[in-house]
């Protein structure tokens, strides 16, 4: 996602990224191109960034409602996801020919307000589904507010393993189905085994496969078509070929 913001930067968009959690890194973030500027503060505390609207889930006291400090708590889905849309809009107005970009990282590690509200010992059926039916929703909503916004929004979520499901596909994305249904294009990114790439006796990236589950937005990609990939951290290098090429370097390695 961090390759794809810098390469929409260089194309003159805008960017934004939705960080649920708590994993922005700035240096990692320009090692993969991505232009990001100095650290912007209000009465001391980091707001963001110059270049790229950085949003992350606030915590206090919310609705202007006085209460002890006991009772502050963390901001609600929804509230963030408002404060987001309204960026769209804003920009929009602002520049309504303009370029946007939205990264959301990732779906499961954002709480709906029902979630939040329900105490740990009142966690049920529905709380505990509430995340997919609030991002199912909002994929509907935002479809339109993209398409007028002119942003590209990219979301992020875990691929998930149900062992107990044997007669039916295990994987599944948290988030709910809706997070696959709704948006154009879905790319499913797996490491392959043992797909760490070591130097030196340290990490220094990873390799694995690319699906293309879904493509709606044309550009001649097919369906179902898998690629290899490797993924190198300390610096802005991706490297795109085909499986068996992958499975050949393994082999040689």
């Amino acid at each position: 996602a961090a390759k794809i913001v810098a390469l929409a930067q260089e194309d003159g968009a805008e960017a934004g990224w939705v960080d649920g959690e708590n994993s922005f890194d700035r240096q990692h973030m320009r090692k993969q191109g991505m232009h990001i500027g100095h650290q912007v503060f209000d009465h001391k505390k980091l707001i963001g960034y110059e270049k790229i609207a950085l949003f992350w889930p606030e915590y206090g006291v919310f609705g202007g409602k006085k209460l002890t400090v006991l009772n502050e708590d963390s901001e609600t889905a929804e509230a963030l996801f408002q404060r987001v849309e309204d960026w769209m809009k804003l920009r929009r107005q602002i520049s309504p020919k303009g370029k946007r970009i939205l990264v959301i990282d990732s779906l499961n590690s954002f709480s709906p307000e029902e979630e939040l509200t329900a105490s740990f010992t009142d966690q049920n059926v529905r709380t505990r589904t509430s995340n997919a039916v609030l991002f199912n929703l909002m994929s509907k909503k935002w479809q339109n507010i993209a398409l007028h916004t002119n942003t590209l929004i990219i979301f992020i979520a875990q691929i998930r393993t149900n062992p107990m499901a044997r007669f039916t596909n295990p994987n599944y994305v948290s988030g709910g189905s809706g997070i696959q249904y709704f948006p154009a294009v879905v790319a499913w990114m797996n490491r392959a085994k043992g797909g760490t790439i070591v130097k030196h006796g340290k990490q220094v990236g990873v390799q694995g496969f690319i699906t293309n589950k879904k493509n709606k937005a044309g550009g001649g990609s097919e369906e179902h078509k898998k690629c290899a990939y490797q993924c190198f951290f300390t610096e802005d290098d991706w490297k795109f070929f085909s499986a068996k090429e992958l499975k050949g370097k393994k082999e040689a390695q």
